[in-house]
């Protein structure tokens, strides 16, 4: 039997890379490409609900109900901050804003919790400050709060948009849909990256792989008083300082009707939990959504095809996209390049 053949050998080989998507994964991937001296292009279409144009961005190293760090959360952070540098360098642009997060406990329970994990010091160098309760006029932390450091937030639109002119303007950008049947007949010698979001679930080449993607909206609302903007807000829902005087505030999760748009039902949602969140009386003058790429472990997907030796994945961020993206690309340009493996949680010979 005939040893399969090995990704640096596929790479060396190839004549470009062909990366299907410029959303998160796909930008950042066609930037690492660029500042190695790879060879490649992009192909991308919008289609309804991806995510990226419209995603928050925000990386809070005590997310979640347990208020523990990702594995790996130092060297995550790390790759942010190279990912973040490589934007500046080559779109001359900075996308990165460091914003602690304001966490209020909604119930005493919380707070057991969150003091039991407190006793990890890999948990406690992430709080800046404990408050007590009722700190802070018009929020509702009566069970008290605390701040989290080393967060942030991408601004995603930007880097989207941003890269979409770099890249036409290196004549590196094909805005048509890719389609694997015209692929094959063009006879083209080149590796494919696919990095499309949410929409690789429709697509029948990676149907192996246990896709879950959730639909998320959004609202930007103007506040009546403003809030200080120094910070992310969280409790039942987060509240995000963006330009001038907006304010981002997310999000649901739905599992079907991902290519509608936004919803009154997912609306009123929202501005319910606002209403917990803040006394402060708020107009809402936007709201968007976006489809998550997520898989059923919830962890993302990179790696190469079990059958088709020139295709790669990387994929199924989820809500974390920002915080892990960078490590995810940086993988499998290791693959790519170095022939390394990814980590087995990681890899997508997990569903194979």
């Amino acid at each position: 039997m005939q040893a399969p053949v090995k990704p640096v050998e596929i790479v060396s080989n190839a004549d470009r890379i062909r990366i299907i998507g410029q959303g998160l994964t796909g930008s950042l991937l066609a930037l690492a490409l660029h500042e190695k001296g790879i060879p490649f292009v992009v192909q991308d279409v919008s289609l309804p609900g991806t995510a990226s144009p419209v995603a928050p961005g925000i990386v809070n190293p005590l997310a979640g109900r347990h208020f523990r760090p990702p594995e790996r959360i130092d060297e995550l952070l790390a790759e942010i901050g190279q990912s973040m540098a490589l934007v500046r360098k080559h779109l001359g642009t900075d996308i990165w804003n460091p914003c602690p997060i304001l966490r209020m406990f909604a119930e005493p329970t919380q707070i057991d919790r969150f003091e039991r994990t407190l006793s990890s010091h890999e948990s406690k160098a992430f709080v800046e400050e404990r408050f007590l309760e009722n700190t802070f006029p018009h929020l509702n932390d009566v069970f008290g709060s605390f701040l989290t450091k080393q967060g942030g937030w991408a601004n995603l639109p930007l880097l989207c948009s941003a890269m979409r002119d770099w890249l036409k303007k290196d004549g590196r950008l094909i805005e048509q849909q890719w389609d694997p049947n015209e692929a094959e007949e063009a006879g083209l010698n080149e590796v494919l990256c696919f990095c499309e979001g949410w929409q690789v679930a429709n697509n029948s080449h990676w149907s192996f792989i246990p896709h879950n993607p959730a639909k998320g909206e959004m609202l930007i609302v103007r506040f009546e008083e403003e809030l200080p903007r120094d910070r992310i807000y969280n409790q039942g829902c987060w509240v995000q300082p963006i330009e001038e005087d907006l304010w981002r505030v997310g999000a649901t999760y739905s599992w079907s009707n991902f290519e509608g748009g936004p919803s009154l039902d997912g609306a009123e949602d929202l501005q319910e939990r606002l209403h917990l969140l803040t006394q402060i009386p708020f107009h809402v003058q936007d709201q968007v959504a976006g489809v998550r790429p997520i898989v059923e472990d919830y962890n993302p997907v990179i790696g190469q095809h079990p059958e088709k030796a020139n295709w790669f994945i990387l994929n199924a961020m989820g809500s974390k996209g920002v915080l892990q993206a960078p490590m995810a690309v940086n993988l499998l340009a290791r693959i790519l390049l170095e022939g390394k493996s990814p980590p087995s949680e990681w890899a997508v010979s997990r569903f194979t």
